[in-house]
């Protein structure tokens, strides 16, 4: 059996356990990467905030499958067109799924409503041990993190980056909307939705495109 698929469900079991020791319901699957799309070709790994409702369609015990199915579909389908995959696609030169490995800061998001939740620390925790997981396995060619710079995205993004050996990003600012490490492995902008309010997406975009084509 894939050795990710069972990363995957480990990480289900855990995140139950965390629940059911808060007595949480309100929270969403966790965002499970699918192992048919993590290879180490050098994709893009995307990191956005949290994904709100997702799987809430599914009442399974058996769940790890159908959320790695989901993900896989949603890749292959080209995502939505919403704010933060739009931003994305104009960079890329191949399809969606062939190009990225998408993942968030946070394992999960709300069950039923939008916004940030809040979670337990043994939950984000097990967010960062997730993420950097996927990274070594990935081994992605850049990773862009397209996050807030606020509470609790800071801090996760600030955990992460030390994990991965990258030091003193700084944050992104209304001046200057991106910051990119020295080696250029590592982009840090905000969330697109905020990009394109304040007219900084197409800055961002060609940023992006340099480092992808070089």
């Amino acid at each position: 059996m894939n050795q990710f698929h069972l990363y995957n469900i480990e990480i289900l079991k855990q995140y139950r356990l965390i629940l059911n020791r808060y007595g949480r319901e309100d929270l969403s699957y966790p965002l499970l990467v699918s192992p048919t799309l993590l290879n180490k070709d050098g994709k893009i790994l995307y990191v956005g905030q949290e994904t709100n409702t997702w799987g809430k369609e599914y009442e399974d015990p058996e769940i790890v499958g159908k959320l790695e199915s989901l993900y896989e579909r949603f890749l292959r389908s080209g995502a939505t067109n919403r704010p933060f995959w739009k931003f994305l696609k104009p960079i890329l030169t191949s399809e969606l799924h062939e190009q990225v490995i998408w993942s968030n800061l946070l394992l999960c998001g709300k069950k039923e409503t939008l916004g940030t939740p809040e979670l337990p620390q043994e939950l984000i925790t097990l967010s960062i041990d997730y993420l950097y997981h996927l990274y070594k396995e990935s081994n992605p060619s850049l990773v862009l993190i397209a996050s807030s710079s606020r509470t609790p995205y800071n801090a996760i993004v600030e955990e992460f980056l030390q994990r991965i050996d990258i030091f003193h990003l700084d944050r992104p600012t209304a001046q200057q909307p991106y910051s990119v490490d020295k080696d250029e492995k590592v982009l840090w902008t905000y969330h697109p939705k905020y990009l394109y309010m304040s007219k900084n997406c197409a800055k961002v975009q060609e940023a992006c495109k340099r480092i992808i084509l070089k």
